[in-house]
């Protein structure tokens, strides 16, 4: 994956604001806002703490990563079912551009997996 640690930041940051911004209020009084925000988190710091090239075997950055993109994807659907359930908003074109703009990482993390090129750090 060619993607700058600030790209990457950015990206998935803001999906994760998007994401944070319409589940942390359903997820509120299940889960407690405290897991309820780790759980939006965990995508975002996995892809940002787990690199290739550390002392973490390649194999094991090429799940996490897997994993992050898999729960980020999941997030995404259920953000997307959270805004058709209440009705869509004015804000939800933002958020729903915030969560879009998450993804793109997310494709390309999904794509060096597949071509089996993720191994690779650089």
């Amino acid at each position: 994956m060619n993607w700058s640690m600030p790209a990457l930041k950015l990206t998935m940051g803001v999906g994760m604001l998007g994401q944070t911004a319409i589940l942390s209020d359903i997820l509120e009084p299940v889960l407690g806002i405290w897991v309820a925000i780790a759980i939006l988190v965990l995508p975002v710091a996995l892809l940002i703490l787990v690199k290739p090239g550390e002392a973490i075997p390649a194999a094991w950055v090429v799940r996490a990563h897997g994993a992050a993109v898999g729960l980020y994807l999941a997030l995404s659907v259920a953000t997307l079912v959270a805004m058709a359930m209440r009705g869509f908003v004015a804000s939800d074109g933002l958020m729903g551009l915030f969560v879009a703009l998450g993804l793109l990482p997310c494709a390309a993390v999904l794509g060096a997996i597949v071509a089996g090129r993720y191994r690779d750090p650089s």
